[in-house]
């Protein structure tokens, strides 16, 4: 069926991705039943949470995040005793604190490397799947900025 094509299995692979986060998100926050949604859901989340630091233009999944801080600013939020909203002087170790933040506090394996700055959270793929995973690793019963 896919005869090897690497760009059909990706895609693939993706939208099997694509649903069960889709679902795994709905039972946290219902009415998140299209991939749409679940971005839009992600990016209210960013906002909200980068807005309580300061921060004041999150409009996307992807150079939003690239120094770093707006991912600091979720992990703040859930957990501020554990992770203190301090970002570094350079944006590739902001990004890191908190990548290294998400996997101590929270078990949410880095499918981003610091190293590569823009270009690590520059695909949206990746953010929508890190972030969510991020979402559902919090503990429930708090709103994280939602």
């Amino acid at each position: 069926m896919l005869d090897g094509n690497e760009t059909r299995i990706l895609g693939l692979l993706w939208s099997i991705i694509s649903v069960f986060s889709i679902r795994s998100v709905n039972l946290r926050m219902p009415g998140c039943r299209h991939l749409g949604d679940l971005k839009q859901r992600l990016l209210q989340w960013a906002q909200k949470c980068a807005a309580a630091q300061g921060i004041a233009s999150v409009n996307n999944l992807t150079e939003a995040f690239s120094d770093g801080r707006v991912l600091l600013s979720l992990l703040h939020a859930a957990a501020p005793t554990k992770v203190p909203y301090r970002p570094m002087s350079s944006a590739s170790g902001t990004l890191s604190l908190a990548v290294d933040a998400a996997a101590k506090h929270f078990g949410v394996s880095s499918i981003i490397d610091p190293a590569e700055g823009a270009r690590a959270t520059g695909i949206e793929k990746i953010m929508v799947m890190y972030l969510t995973e991020l979402y559902l690793a919090l503990p429930s019963g708090k709103k994280w900025c939602l």
